[in-house]
């Protein structure tokens, strides 16, 4: 099931002391205008938050409010069930949230995969170090064969 689209040129975040405002425009969306629930979803935790559904013109623009209590560092996964619905649905947009820096709203679907961890770097040695290595073999060769 395909989620809601959101646009990108009028969708934004904002710190407002504690809290954070979200506002997004939901594009190609038939909505009842009123009051909505926004789930809030970042990997274990799960918050519910009132919005509000209104549509000004051609758009249909969702509000809300972040309390400080429910936020937490990381990129949050956002869900609306509208008034008179019974199941939420997926917005593709993230709110993305880390401490003492800006909030932001990242617009499109969460990817699908994530990319597999890169091979471990096997250290090369430096022209420098394969010489110290040679001449440090080399005086204690000849140590042992001085016999000290």
């Amino acid at each position: 099931m395909a989620g809601y689209e959101v646009a990108v040129a009028t969708s934004h975040a904002r710190r407002v002391g504690d809290e954070v405002y979200l506002l997004l425009e939901l594009l190609d969306a038939d909505l009842p205008t009123g009051d909505a629930e926004m789930r809030l979803v970042l990997g274990e935790r799960r918050a519910k938050v009132p919005a509000t559904v209104s549509a000004p013109g051609s758009g249909v623009l969702v509000a809300c409010t972040v309390p400080a209590h429910v936020r937490g560092r990381g990129a949050w996964h956002l869900a609306l069930r509208p008034a008179g619905s019974t199941s939420f649905k997926r917005i593709d947009a993230r709110l993305i949230v880390h401490r003492d820096q800006p909030v932001a709203v990242l617009p499109g679907p969460a990817p699908k995969t994530r990319l597999a961890a890169p091979a471990p770097r096997v250290a090369e040695r430096s022209t420098a170090g394969a010489v110290r290595a040679r001449l440090s073999h080399a005086v204690r060769s000849m140590r042992s064969k001085v016999g000290r």
